[in-house]
C-alpha cells in the first residue's frame, strides 16, 4: 500500500507552467504528465464550478471526484475541457486503467440526474426517505468497493500502460484533514493548477447520438475559439497557464444558446480583458473562425 500511494507523489508529474512555456516556443514532442478532471464548456463560459474563480475550494465540497491520468502518449478525457490538478497523494483512493464507473454522486439527492451506472426518476425520493448519515453511507460503501480491490491499487506508469483507446479512471478525497491509508498524512488540498483544452473532432458515434436526440455538436475550431476566448481571462485571473493538448474526449459539446452566443465576437461597447484581446488576435478573421494562427497548432 505504501509504494502505491508514494508513487502518485506530485513530483512525479508534469509542471503546467513549464509545458506552457515550452508551447509558447513552439517546442515540439513535448512529454507530460497529468491529472485532470474535466467539465462542460458551458461551465467555462459562465465561470461555474471548476471554471469559477475559487475551482479548487469549489472541488473541496465534494467528498471525492472521479478524474484521469493523461500523458503525451496517452490522452483520453471524459470532456472537451477541464482543469489540471495538484493532487496530495494520500487522497489517492482508487485508480484503473479502464472506466470504474463509480458513483461519486450516489446518496446526493440534488445530483441523481449524475449517477453513473442508473437513471432513476425515483430515486430523488429514496434518498429524501433515508437520513443523511444513511445516504453518506452509501458513498463510503462505493468508494471502499472500489479502492479494496487490490487491481486498483496501480501507479501512474501501470495506469498509463494499461490505458488504451478509452479513459481511464482515479478516485480523488477531495475533503481535507481525513485519515485514509493507514500510515500515511492525512488527505490535503487539491489544487487547479492550470486550464486545458483536448483538441480533437466530436466522434462520430458522439455525433449521430446528438444528431438522434436533434442536436448539433460544436467542432474542433468552434471549441477552440470558445476556449481561447473565455480561458484566457480566467487563467490570467487565476494566474494560472491555459494548455492546448491533443487527444481525445469521450464527450461532445452540444451546441446550447450559452454556446451560440459564446462563438459571437463581442460588440464594440463591452471591454475586453489583455489576455482577450491577445487571444482574439490569433485569430485572422472573427467572421472565419475555422483559420488559426499556426501559433496555436497543437503540439503532438
Amino acid at each position: 500500500m505504501r509504494d502505491f500511494i508514494k508513487s502518485w507523489d506530485p513530483c512525479y508529474f508534469s509542471n503546467p507552467f513549464e509545458i506552457n512555456a515550452a508551447q509558447n516556443r513552439e517546442t515540439h514532442n513535448l512529454k507530460y504528465r497529468f491529472i485532470v478532471h474535466t467539465a462542460p464548456m458551458e461551465h467555462l463560459v459562465e465561470q461555474q464550478g471548476i471554471f469559477s474563480l475559487s475551482p479548487s475550494e469549489n472541488i473541496s465540497t465534494f467528498d471525492v471526484i472521479s478524474a484521469s491520468i493523461i500523458s503525451h502518449n496517452k490522452n483520453y478525457t471524459y470532456g472537451s475541457v477541464g482543469v489540471i490538478l495538484q493532487v496530495p497523494q494520500q487522497n489517492i483512493m482508487a485508480v484503473s486503467s479502464d472506466d470504474l464507473m463509480a458513483e461519486t454522486n450516489i446518496g446526493n439527492i440534488h445530483r441523481t440526474k449524475h449517477l453513473a451506472r442508473v437513471f432513476d426518476a425515483d430515486k430523488t425520493k429514496v434518498y429524501e426517505a433515508m437520513s443523511p448519515l444513511e445516504r453518506n453511507g452509501l458513498l463510503s460503501q462505493e468508494i471502499q468497493f472500489h479502492a479494496n480491490k487490490s487491481r486498483n491499487q496501480k501507479s501512474p506508469e501501470d495506469v498509463l500502460k494499461g490505458t488504451s483507446l478509452a479513459r481511464n479512471e482515479l478516485l480523488l478525497i477531495t475533503r481535507e484533514g481525513i485519515n485514509i491509508h493507514l500510515g500515511e498524512k492525512a488527505t490535503g488540498k487539491i489544487k487547479v493548477c492550470g486550464l486545458f483544452i483536448n483538441n480533437c473532432e466530436p466522434s462520430a458515434d458522439s455525433e449521430h447520438y446528438a444528431e438522434f436526440q436533434g442536436n448539433k455538436l460544436l467542432s474542433m475550431q468552434e471549441k477552440k475559439y470558445i476556449f481561447i476566448k473565455h480561458a484566457s481571462c480566467l487563467a490570467e485571473k487565476l494566474n494560472i497557464p491555459m494548455l492546448f493538448l491533443n487527444g481525445n474526449a469521450d464527450c461532445g459539446e452540444i451546441i446550447t444558446p450559452t454556446l451560440k452566443k459564446a462563438l459571437l465576437p463581442k460588440k464594440d461597447n463591452e471591454s475586453q480583458s489583455t489576455a482577450e484581446l491577445f487571444s482574439l488576435k490569433l485569430y485572422k478573421s472573427i467572421d472565419n473562425k475555422k483559420e488559426v494562427l499556426s501559433q496555436f497548432d497543437l503540439v503532438t
